[in-house]
């Protein structure tokens, strides 16, 4: 059965409770939900919650403050269909 968020691709940015609700149930809708950690992992893995949270989605864990990883992170972007981040202002 098809549903609504099927072929999409999602990359999410975000470290909160709140992005990763919002893609729990985009991947849970059929998208294709790819959240970019920092190196020393999402600050949400240490919550009990976090698998339940972060289910049906993929990881990739990228230094935003490298060249190469940045670059990772931009092509990942250009190929989504919707960007999800929560960064201050300015970053």
């Amino acid at each position: 059965m098809r549903q609504p968020c099927d072929g999409t691709t999602v990359v999410d940015f975000s470290q909160s409770l709140a992005g990763a609700l919002a893609t729990m149930f985009l991947a849970d809708t059929g998208a294709d939900v790819i959240t970019v950690e920092p190196p020393g992992g999402d600050p949400l893995r240490a919550h009990p919650a976090y698998l339940q949270w972060r289910r049906g989605q993929k990881s990739v864990a990228l230094d935003l403050k490298s060249a190469k990883d940045r670059d990772t992170a931009r092509r990942l972007a250009a190929r989504a269909d919707a960007v999800i981040e929560a960064f201050r202002h300015g970053v």
